[in-house]
């Protein structure tokens, strides 16, 4: 994948990415697929976003053989075995649908029983991956993508809600084939929709009690949650102050935020970054890609600040134990 610029009459238009076509899909009896994860990123300085498990998968109706890998764009057939997207093919493929070896629409299933009919269909290629493999690897290619795309968004306002299609090839590797910044749901599930809106309205919401992060002396009431976080997050700046680290009200805010969001989640939504410190520290290599300013250089102090505190709470047993599968 490599960006460039569209020209036209020799003016310079907006810039795109050109990716090169994954040629070897992995075919589901003998048509190609996509499916699509969502993503919902809560902050950029720091970085914060998380996937919502039960995505769902779509198998072309069109036989993959119909593809001219000379020329893809040759034909409408050739298209159409090549794009799985229900509104493209509604639009451009259903004049095609007449021939016997089509199918009359594209066929929806959920992940998960698109991953588990892919490790058969793998293993019959001499791949072994089971779905929880697969899922692991859309995961990984999920937060190279949005770190390698920091720099361009860091230092943002509000929550990005995002739907990120991809595709499988012959040997289980998945592959980003777009971004859709406002991600339809028309043939999406509608419970699974109403789902994510709950969720994603909760995690947006404050403690009982009506506790904010301003109220740092004032909760009281054991076992509640917030006092839990405001306890432990005291025993953190007392730790960091004995090894002469400062922790700021900026520093204590963003550490709130961020366990607000994981106790209010309660593993809706499954935590991609920064998750913990050994996730951090293994993609830290994108920080060092920003543009130095002031706002980055803010970005960059506070993970360092989330990265002491997930250490810390690696030692200390902050956190229960965080979902992983589908």
């Amino acid at each position: 994948m490599r960006p460039f610029d569209r020209r036209s009459s020799g003016k310079l238009r907006t810039p795109g990415v050109f990716q090169r076509l994954v040629e070897k899909p992995l075919l589901h009896e003998g048509r190609s697929h996509s499916f699509r994860v969502f993503v919902l990123i809560t902050s950029t300085a720091p970085l914060r976003f998380w996937i919502w498990p039960d995505a769902y998968a779509m198998v072309g109706p069109i036989p993959y053989r119909y593809l001219n890998t000379t020329n893809p764009s040759a034909s409408l057939p050739s298209v159409c075995a090549m794009i799985i997207n229900a509104f493209f093919q509604k639009r451009h493929c259903w004049v095609l649908k007449k021939n016997d070896e089509s199918d009359v629409k594209v066929k929806f299933m959920r992940l998960k029983t698109f991953f588990d009919q892919s490790t058969k269909l793998l293993s019959k290629r001499g791949h072994r991956a089971s779905a929880q493999t697969l899922y692991d690897r859309t995961k990984d290619a999920v937060r190279m993508l949005i770190l390698a795309g920091y720099g361009s968004f860091v230092g943002g306002t509000g929550h990005q809600f995002l739907g990120i299609d991809m595709i499988l090839d012959d040997e289980g590797v998945p592959h980003v084939l777009e971004i859709n910044r406002s991600p339809g749901t028309t043939e999406d599930d509608a419970g699974r929709k109403k789902l994510i809106h709950d969720s994603w309205i909760g995690m947006t919401g404050s403690f009982a009690h009506d506790f904010t992060a301003r109220r740092w002396d004032r909760c009281r009431i054991q076992g509640d949650a917030a006092c839990r976080v405001q306890s432990l997050i005291h025993k953190f700046v007392e730790h960091e102050a004995a090894q002469g680290n400062m922790i700021g009200k900026l520093e204590r805010l963003t550490i709130f935020e961020y366990e607000r969001e994981r106790l209010i989640n309660d593993n809706s939504f499954e935590e991609l970054y920064p998750r913990s410190d050994a996730t951090m520290a293994r993609y830290q290599g994108h920080l060092a890609l920003l543009e130095p300013s002031d706002e980055t250089a803010v970005a960059v102090h506070l993970h360092e600040v989330l990265f002491q505190w997930l250490a810390w709470c690696e030692l200390n047993s902050c956190h229960p134990k965080m979902r992983t599968g589908m």
